[in-house]
């Protein structure tokens, strides 16, 4: 099971690291037909979450669908047919639904670049590959190291496409300890061992890093141009693009799309539920306000380390990454739990109710939970973009007399 876990997250991050990384390369070094489409469009599979995809996935491509009936009737019944149902098949799967976490921070990192630093690469004779790979990619090593921390540990809490894929990882053995045998100790025994994988992904983060400083210059120069590509080589970079986002959005939204008109037309219900506009407005009010809430403690975090906070701020700083390693219902739970907590706690000073249904009945519990959950990708792309500003900034802006709050508003909040 741990050997497992492992090779699952260690498979899925260089897929992501490859996919993302390689799609921000292809839209920010070259221009190419229909590549401004693809810049924003790469990043819809994120809203396909792992386990809707991996059940379009399996429907069309395991056994029972008509992917491989048509492979039977072409092969025969003895030809041979890849196992669906398998570790590479879930790989796969999240490396479509992930790779846009790479590939934000990685576009992020190169449009970020110092001009003068690829410039000066490129004036000694280094070639745009060789320039890629000898300065780029080391000064993008701050953003690749964040985002490949996101997508470990959104592999090490996914537990529902693990098991619809027979993979057995830490995850889905607490979900099945839990459920199965409602052996609460048991479970939370392989909780710990879910921190402790997460703590390996983030020490793992660090050690990428390592001691090197990425402090650029946005000094004046070309810097890196988009190269423009014509003929075939402009369709297949276009292609590459499409075909990502085929598989990992557009297909599947379009299979389900299909039952869904099949499931109306065949008398089952309407083909849009009336209560699916309320639904949306309240998911898109609370994400909203969710992403406000943790960008501004993710720039309030960073901006402190910034100002010198110490040890023990950057410790608390990277305790607040531990809830993306922790699976979205066991933070919901945690939370009814504290709370709960909370109120008995308040009843025995003399407080009536405690705080009631103030928290857990109204969207306070939910953005609660939502804050514990997805803090991480905030302050991981906020402490990417904050490593490469220089330290001699944030002095010298002190000492001309900005104050913190004028500090983050001129200084770090524009260049990050």
């Amino acid at each position: 099971m741990v050997l497992t876990t492992a090779v699952l997250m260690a498979g899925v991050g260089a897929g992501t690291l490859l996919v993302g990384g390689g799609l921000a390369w292809l839209v920010t070094a070259y221009t190419f037909p229909l590549r401004n489409m693809l810049l924003w469009a790469l990043v819809l599979p994120l809203a396909m979450p792992a386990y809707i995809l991996g059940f379009v996935f399996l429907s069309t491509f395991d056994v029972g669908g008509p992917v491989q009936g048509l492979l039977r009737s072409l092969l025969g019944p003895g030809g041979w047919l890849p196992e669906v149902r398998s570790l590479p098949g879930a790989v796969i799967v999240m490396t479509l639904t992930l790779y846009p976490y790479v590939y934000l921070l990685a576009r992020a990192a190169l449009v970020e670049q110092g001009a003068a630093t690829y410039d000066a690469a490129r004036t000694l004779g280094a070639s745009r590959t060789r320039t890629l790979w000898r300065v780029i990619a080391p000064l993008a090593r701050p953003s690749l190291a964040a985002a490949l921390a996101l997508v470990m540990m959104e592999t090490l809490t996914d537990f529902a496409t693990a098991q619809y894929f027979n993979v057995q990882t830490v995850s889905v053995g607490v979900y099945l300890v839990w459920k199965g045998s409602f052996d609460f100790h048991a479970a939370t025994q392989l909780s710990v061992l879910v921190l402790l994988f997460a703590v390996a992904v983030l020490a793992g983060e660090r050690l990428f890093r390592g001691r090197s400083r990425f402090h650029q210059k946005n000094t004046r120069g070309e810097g890196l141009q988009a190269q423009r590509l014509s003929g075939w080589t402009g369709w297949a970079a276009a292609l590459a693009g499409l075909g990502v986002l085929g598989a990992g959005f557009v297909l599947p939204v379009a299979q389900l799309l299909t039952w869904a008109a099949a499931e109306a037309l065949s008398g089952g219900g309407p083909l849009l539920d009336p209560r699916f506009p309320e639904y949306l407005m309240n998911s898109i009010a609370v994400a909203a306000i969710a992403a406000l809430v943790c960008a501004g403690l993710a720039l309030t975090i960073g901006h402190s380390l910034r100002l010198g906070g110490g040890a023990l701020v950057a410790s608390a700083a990277q305790a607040t990454t531990f809830g993306y390693a922790v699976p979205g219902a066991v933070i919901g739970i945690g939370v009814l739990i504290a709370f709960a907590r909370l109120d008995d706690l308040l009843e025995q000073a003399g407080v009536p109710g405690g705080t009631g249904l103030l928290v857990t009945g109204s969207v306070a519990g939910i953005l609660f939970a939502y804050v514990v959950r997805f803090l991480a990708p905030a302050y991981q792309a906020v402490d990417a973009s904050f490593s490469k500003i220089s330290p001699a900034l944030t002095s010298s802006a002190l000492s001309l007399g900005a104050s913190p709050h004028r500090l983050l508003a001129r200084v770090h909040l524009p260049l990050a």
